[in-house]
C-alpha cells in the first residue's frame, strides 16, 4: 500500500506521546527505504524481520521498552500490509526466501501511486482505512479547528 504504511497504523495506536507516535509511524514506513538506498532490492530484506532489528535496537535506544516494541509492530503492520501484493513478503526470512501473498493487487513498483491506484482493490482498502480514520479523529481535528478559529 503507497499510504496504508502511514495511515492503517494511525488507525489503530493509542500513542499520547508525540515523539513515540512519530517514531512507530516511521518505524512502519522505514521499510520503505529499500527506493532510495542503493543496490537494496524493493520488498527484499527491508520487509522482512532481520530489517525490524536495526529498528528494535533504535526504538530501544530512544524510548525504552515502548520504543521496541512499537518499532516491531511497526515492521509487521508494515509486512503484513504488503502481503497481498503478487510480490509478497519473505515471512520466514532468513531461514527461507519464499514469498507469502495474498495475490490481490500488483506490485506496481516504479509507476508509484498512479499504477497503484489505477487498480480497484488496493483504492477500496485505503479508501475504508481513510474513512476509518475520519471516523476515529473527526472529535480530534473538529475541536483543534474550533480552537484555532476562535482565536
Amino acid at each position: 500500500m503507497m499510504y496504508g504504511h502511514i495511515t492503517f497504523p494511525l488507525l489503530i495506536q493509542n500513542i499520547k506521546d508525540k515523539k513515540l507516535l512519530l517514531w512507530f509511524l516511521f518505524a512502519g514506513w522505514c521499510a520503505n527505504l529499500d527506493h532510495i538506498i542503493p543496490g537494496v532490492p524493493h520488498m527484499g530484506i527491508t520487509h522482512t524481520f532481520v530489517w525490524a532489528i536495526p529498528l528494535v535496537i533504535i526504538g530501544y535506544a530512544l524510548f525504552r521498552t515502548d520504543g521496541a516494541v512499537y518499532a516491531f509492530i511497526g515492521q509487521l503492520i508494515h509486512m503484513l500490509v504488503d502481503t497481498p501484493t503478487d510480490t509478497g513478503v519473505m515471512w520466514l526470512y532468513p531461514l527461507s526466501t519464499q514469498r507469502f501473498t495474498l495475490n490481490l493487487w500488483t506490485n506496481t513498483g516504479a509507476l508509484g501511486v498512479w499504477g497503484y491506484y489505477s487498480q480497484p482493490a488496493p483504492l477500496f482498502i485505503e479508501g475504508i482505512i481513510v474513512i476509518g480514520l475520519i471516523v476515529r479523529y473527526h472529535e480530534t481535528v473538529t475541536s483543534y479547528l474550533r480552537k484555532k478559529m476562535s482565536r
